[in-house]
């Protein structure tokens, strides 16, 4: 039976803030959207079953293309997966800089989702702001992994290079820079009521829910569930510092907002403590990778930017594995779009969506 006044729209890609293809089928009566049925699988990669054919050394290539946002955490997470099965020690300067690309990327990445959240909500002046800023994160990875997007550069036993003192330098000029033009996003969304009137209130997550879902990272926060990877199982020596992690109240797209803009100052405070007082010492050990004289079942999780990611390895007496499984954030959070997105106004949609941050190479891998 046909419902009267009822339209069922399709809202296919590009929707504000997605890197990817992705569909969400709304029903909606009037103005207010009465369901929603999101849609992905559109750009699968089929990266955990490649996973299955290769050797160790080529894993962390292959695990930086599960985050399009950040790639290093990939890397990261399979990296100490492999050296905690094995018992290999990491050198205290390679931990020191894994961090650094991991806070630099994380910056970058929340940058980039402000650009994408500023134009859905209608602030094209801070689209280009956050992206010019974006730009200058990335040109740092740039220059220390030779690589913006797919670093390459973390490996099993240590990085692949080290980080120069003019570097170092130039890094502290920029998170100075960096610092300077916070209050300047604030003046132009935060404290912008007009600003306030698309987010507030819209989108709202229940905490109790999230956590039925399994959600993680800034979205999971925003609901005022503390929880940060690197708090309660620290990795990389994130144990020795000190920070803060954000979280909001309403679990609104304005505390989802709020919660991302205080991570980029705590990464900004991270990232001067670290390279004020960056360690001596090697980069890389060699490590003995027998992986096919073994029986290896191994979880590691890092908190990339969008929540927890997690990589499980089973390596069965052969050099290849025998299961690669990634936990990704994104799934989660594209399961609480619907409940997000009913009863609230079609033309806010596009806002909800892109203030989930959804990384889709995430979701389809």
């Amino acid at each position: 039976m046909v419902e009267r006044n009822v339209v069922v729209l399709n809202l296919a890609s590009p929707l504000p803030g997605l890197d990817r293809y992705f569909r969400l089928k709304i029903k909606v009566k009037g103005e207010v959207v009465e369901d929603c049925k999101p849609e992905v699988g559109f750009s699968h990669k089929g990266l955990e079953k490649t996973a299955e054919s290769m050797i160790p050394i080529q894993m962390p290539f292959l695990a930086s293309k599960i985050d399009s946002s950040s790639g290093i955490s990939g890397e990261v997470a399979y990296s100490i997966a492999l050296e905690s099965a094995l018992s290999l020690k990491v050198p205290e300067r390679a931990n020191a800089i894994r961090v650094v690309l991991m806070e630099i990327s994380r910056i970058a990445s929340h940058l980039g989702w402000l650009s994408n959240f500023s134009l859905a909500v209608g602030f094209v002046t801070c689209y280009h702001y956050a992206q010019r800023d974006k730009e200058r994160a990335l040109r740092f990875i740039e220059i220390l992994t030779g690589s913006r997007i797919s670093p390459n550069f973390c490996v099993p036993g240590g990085i692949k290079g080290d980080i120069k003192s003019n570097v170092i330098f130039e890094f502290l000029d920029f998170l100075t820079y960096l610092d300077g033009r916070m209050p300047e996003f604030d003046l132009l969304l935060t404290d912008n009521k007009f600003f306030r009137g698309k987010v507030d209130n819209i989108g709202r997550i229940q905490r109790e829910h999230a956590l039925t879902l399994g959600l993680t990272g800034p979205n999971l926060r925003a609901c005022g569930e503390r929880m940060d990877i690197r708090k309660i199982a620290p990795y990389c020596g994130y144990e020795n510092l000190n920070f803060k992690v954000p979280v909001g109240r309403r679990g609104d797209c304005f505390d989802r907002y709020q919660v991302r803009m205080k991570e980029i100052r705590e990464s900004s405070d991270i990232l001067k403590g670290i390279l004020s007082n960056m360690p001596d010492g090697d980069v890389y050990i060699k490590p003995l990778i027998d992986v096919h004289s073994r029986k290896i079942e191994e979880y590691a999780r890092v908190e990339c930017p969008h929540g927890e990611l997690g990589i499980f390895i089973k390596y069965d007496l052969k050099e290849v594995p025998t299961r690669f499984k990634v936990r990704t954030p994104s799934l989660v959070s594209v399961s609480l779009l619907r409940d997000a997105i009913i009863n609230q106004r079609v033309s806010d949609v596009g806002v909800i969506v892109s203030s989930f941050d959804i990384c889709l190479s995430e979701v389809d891998r």
